[in-house]
This record gives structure tokens, C-alpha cells and sequence, in this order.
């Protein structure tokens, strides 16, 4: 359940108050479906045949129900926010915050308590808190995958965002989620609107009466876009490139000879693009911030095997090609 106090990022480290059980439900994949397709409902699951998977589709459906009735109270607005003290909540110096659900009456949920709610007196959370929120959800394949019922339990983020919902800026900070509200406060809370959380997972949905929706297509495109995002994000220059670059990089301008980095001329904002040969990470330079018209700028090559790691030249390639056919990403 969600009922133990946790912190922003313990999720992963199960103390948001899901039990082992259902972490295991989450993450696990029978060794028979391993290598079955995503993007599969299981309607013809036997406790002959498939008894392990129907206890696994059994666990699923109390996450995927308990989740739907979260969602519906925060649609609804159905909780009451109560404060926390610092002494409950492990590692936190100042109080928290905690929402109760004694209104909603449908399902008995647990309190969320220990969260971080900083909205404004109207509601209103503060927009660049809420792009940070929309990032951390449309950048991790996880929560992608699992859609608006698994965000419920990253619960700072979803809770802050609920709470702006609910405040006259009126937006969860993303329009598709913002119109599956109305449509599922139009259709009576319908479950079949609502995506399933774990049809998009390596195993499949396992509940075989699974009310909730199976949309192939939908998924498919959620999951080429995570895709594409990280193809371009292994393009970039990568944190190691950028510090031992940095290292060599003195600007002064800063009185009594010391030296620092002015914002304008470091490293991230001007580099485009770096050499991935460790002994050589030359710099392709961003034409608008070097100076240099863009015709100038030397250009690098890409490999045309794995397409996203640079080099400033063949002999850089091939001095680089021990590690880099291990390991086709540039380093890290």
C-alpha cells in the first residue's frame, strides 16, 4: 500500500509503501513470457497450464485497482491534506506534508504521508517545478510504459501536479492527461478509458478480466518516442567528455588573478559535439556561440554502425575501435 512515509525518490527503494509482493509483480517476467512480445492481454490463462502466471495476473490486478482509485480521488478531490512531523518521516529535517481519504468512499485507501507539497495559497505549483515533474515522466521509459497509474505512485510529482490541476492555472502540465480527466469525469469514471499499467510491460497484462484499456498502437508510440529521445540524447557530449574539458578550461574574471568559468563560457553550453576518442576529445564547437561561421567549424563523423558516437577523424576512429566494438555507445 502507500500508507508509509517516504521521500521523493524511494520508489525504486520500495518505501513508498508498496509491499515486496507488489514490486515483484512489477518487475518480474515469468521465464515462459520472457520472450513473448510487449503489448499482449492474456485473456486465455489456465491454472493448469499457466498457474504461476495467473498469480502473477491476480497481484497485478490489486496494484492496477488500488492505483484506478487513487486516480479517481485525486480527479475527484477527494482527500484532505494534513501536515506530517520530521520525527516520522526517516531523514527529513523539516515537516512534511500527508493526505487523507476518509471522503472518498468507493475503495479504502491508505493515507500518502511524507510528502513535499509546496504549492501557493490558490493551489497553484510554480511552472518550472511543474516542467521538472513532466520531464521526469515523459523521459523514463518506466513510467511511459506504465502511463497515468503508474505515475500514482512517484507520488510527489503526481500529487503537486493534481494539486495544480485543481488550482486556477487548471492543468496536470500535460494536455493528454488533462483530457483523459474530462473524459473520465463525462463517461462516470469508465476503468476502460483509463490505460492498463502493465499491457505495454515485458510481460504482458496477466489479468485475463482486465477492465482497464490495451491500446497497441498508443503504447507503441510512447515507447518510439522514449526511443528517439535517447537516440538523440547519445549524440551529445557526455559528462566525462565535459569534465576532463573542463578541466583544462580557465577563464578569468574574477579579480586578484583568480580564476573561474563565466556561465556564458562553459563547457554545456558550448560545445556541440566531442571527439569520442579518449585521448584525443577534440571539440566541435557550437557555430552561433564560437564565433565562427558554421561553414568554418570542422566537422565530425559519425559512425555508421551505431550512428550516435563522433569522431574527428578515421585514425581517431580505428585508435578508438577496441572499446568502442564492445561497446557501441560512446563512453561514459
Amino acid at each position: 500500500m502507500l500508507s508509509r512515509p517516504f521521500t521523493s525518490s524511494t520508489f525504486s527503494q520500495q518505501i513508498s509503501g508498496l509491499s515486496l509482493k507488489h514490486t515483484q509483480v512489477l518487475h518480474a517476467v515469468p521465464f515462459y513470457l520472457a520472450r513473448m512480445p510487449r503489448y499482449q492481454h492474456f485473456t486465455d490463462l489456465t491454472p493448469e497450464r499457466y498457474p504461476e502466471a495467473l498469480r502473477q495476473g491476480e497481484g497485478q490486478a490489486e496494484i492496477s485497482i488500488e492505483r484506478y482509485h487513487y486516480l479517481c480521488a485525486a480527479i475527484q478531490q477527494k482527500y484532505s491534506m494534513t501536515t506530517v512531523p520530521a520525527n516520522q518521516v526517516p531523514g527529513a529535517i523539516f515537516d512534511r506534508q500527508g493526505l487523507i481519504f476518509d471522503s472518498y468512499t468507493p475503495f479504502k485507501l491508505e493515507p500518502v504521508l511524507g510528502l513535499k507539497l509546496y504549492p501557493d495559497e490558490d493551489g497553484r505549483i510554480h511552472p518550472d517545478e511543474l516542467r521538472v515533474y513532466v520531464q521526469e515522466y515523459e523521459t523514463s521509459w518506466k513510467c511511459m510504459e506504465g502511463g497515468i497509474m503508474y505515475w500514482v505512485a512517484e507520488c510527489r510529482p503526481f500529487w503537486n501536479m493534481v494539486l495544480n490541476y485543481h488550482s486556477p492555472n487548471g492543468t496536470m502540465g500535460r494536455q493528454e492527461w488533462d483530457d483523459l480527466f474530462t473524459r473520465l469525469k463525462n463517461n462516470n469514471f469508465d476503468k476502460g478509458i483509463v490505460p492498463c499499467m502493465f499491457f505495454a510491460r515485458a510481460s504482458g497484462c496477466l489479468d485475463p478480466s482486465c477492465p482497464f484499456l490495451h491500446d497497441r498502437n498508443t503504447a507503441q508510440q510512447a515507447r518510439q518516442k522514449v526511443i528517439e529521445d535517447r537516440k538523440k540524447f547519445l549524440t551529445l557530449p557526455t559528462m566525462r567528455d565535459i569534465s576532463i574539458r573542463m578541466r583544462t578550461e580557465y577563464v578569468t574574471g574574477r579579480p586578484m588573478g583568480k580564476s573561474m568559468l563565466k556561465p556564458e563560457d562553459t563547457i554545456p553550453c558550448r560545445v556541440a559535439k566531442i571527439c569520442s576518442n579518449q585521448n584525443c576529445l577534440k571539440v566541435l564547437w557550437k557555430p552561433e556561440l564560437s564565433g565562427q561561421r558554421e561553414d568554418e567549424v570542422e566537422a565530425m563523423m559519425l559512425c555508421s554502425r551505431c550512428r550516435t558516437t563522433n569522431y574527428c577523424s578515421e585514425a581517431c576512429q580505428r585508435a578508438d575501435w577496441k572499446r568502442h566494438k564492445k561497446r557501441t555507445l560512446p563512453p561514459l
